[in-house]
């Protein structure tokens, strides 16, 4: 759970640490294209942080109502 943002549940694919498939379910808002905007975005990527980063747009807030980068990229890590 994230504070101001709901419960988030990922599920990743992956083969040798590169991100195959990824969904997310929850109770988050969406107000943009969670697949096309961030899902989209991860697909090939290292499941690094500074890969993640790059692959992700600046502001994801925009996308999930009060997400931050940092908190969606510790999710994923975990």
């Amino acid at each position: 759970r994230i504070e101001g943002v709901g419960e988030l549940e990922v599920r990743l694919e992956l083969k040798n640490g590169i991100i195959k498939d990824v969904n997310l379910m929850g109770d988050y808002f969406p107000i943009g294209d969670v697949d096309g905007q961030l899902l989209q975005k991860l697909r090939g990527v290292p499941l690094e942080h500074c890969a993640l980063s790059r692959a992700l747009p600046y502001r994801i807030d925009d996308v999930i109502r009060n997400l931050v980068k940092e908190d969606f990229i510790s999710l994923l890590i975990e």
